[in-house]
């Protein structure tokens, strides 16, 4: 099931549509008489890229997931707000990509977003005392899994062995709440995501009945420098956009269709 659910969700990504668009249009504009039927589906796949290349729409989809929840930019005042004796004594990082080619340094196995929220977990456990992080991802093709790719990166930045755990047997973000459900109990932690995922993940571990606090990291929506003009050509960063916006719109109905979220 899981894989059948990430080889449809892999059909329904903005590439993978327009490819879909060109090939039919193609075919019937040039191997059968129905023509006019090919440069319609020839023209939805030239509006529809021109519209997933585009920043302004990239960011329209991304900002509800990625504006929900703030960046803990003051630690202790975002720690002051939770009361006497609510101090979080764990740091939970889930994996967002990893390829375990031995070929490869360290830094490189892990994937931009998983190196992101790595690199936040650690910044947030350096500032606290006697706290632990959870490192969370399973091997989902096989080989060394995410969580043990970004242990390895945590030990090579310095961070103490004691001080880590990992779960590394969880494929999905309902999987990695009910696993470190059985480490935390009903504590309070810090969960570090990326900002489009945070909305999935809170309400995944809310379900659980579980507390976290929201460490969102990763943003793609931020001030541009650019010339105005300059922001309406296209981009292959702006379809990354559009697709991380489909991926995780897609994550949320599928677990509110499950009934794993409301």
């Amino acid at each position: 099931m899981f894989f059948l659910r990430k080889f449809v969700a892999a059909t329904l990504f903005p590439a993978s549509i327009i490819f879909g668009l060109l090939s039919m249009g193609l075919f019937f504009r040039f191997f059968t008489r129905r023509r006019m039927l090919g440069r319609i589906f020839l023209g939805c796949a030239a509006l529809l890229f021109i519209l997933t290349t585009q920043n302004t729409v990239g960011d329209a989809l991304l900002l509800p997931l990625e504006s929900k929840y703030p960046a803990v930019l003051d630690l202790e005042k975002t720690i002051s707000k939770l009361g006497e004796g609510a101090r979080p004594r764990w740091i939970v990082v889930l994996g967002g990509g990893y390829n375990p080619d031995p070929a490869l340094p360290l830094s490189s196995r892990l994937s931009s977003a998983s190196l992101h929220r790595l690199t936040e977990g650690i910044r947030l456990q350096r500032r606290m005392r006697n706290v632990k992080l959870i490192l969370s991802g399973g091997a989902l093709y096989g080989g060394r899994s995410e969580a043990m790719g970004m242990h390895d990166m945590a030990m090579a930045l310095g961070v103490e062995k004691g001080s880590l755990r990992t779960d590394d047997i969880s494929w999905d973000t309902r999987a990695q709440a009910m696993n470190i459900k059985k480490l935390v109990g009903a504590e309070r932690f810090f969960l570090v995501t990326s900002a489009s995922h945070m909305p999935r993940a809170m309400a995944l571990f809310r379900k659980e009945k579980m507390r976290p606090i929201p460490a969102p990291t990763d943003h793609r929506i931020a001030k541009s420098r650019l010339p105005i003009l300059l922001r309406y050509f296209p981009s292959a960063g702006a379809m990354e956009k559009t697709r991380a916006a489909f991926y995780e719109y897609l994550g949320l109905s599928w677990a509110k269709l499950r009934g794993d979220i409301e």
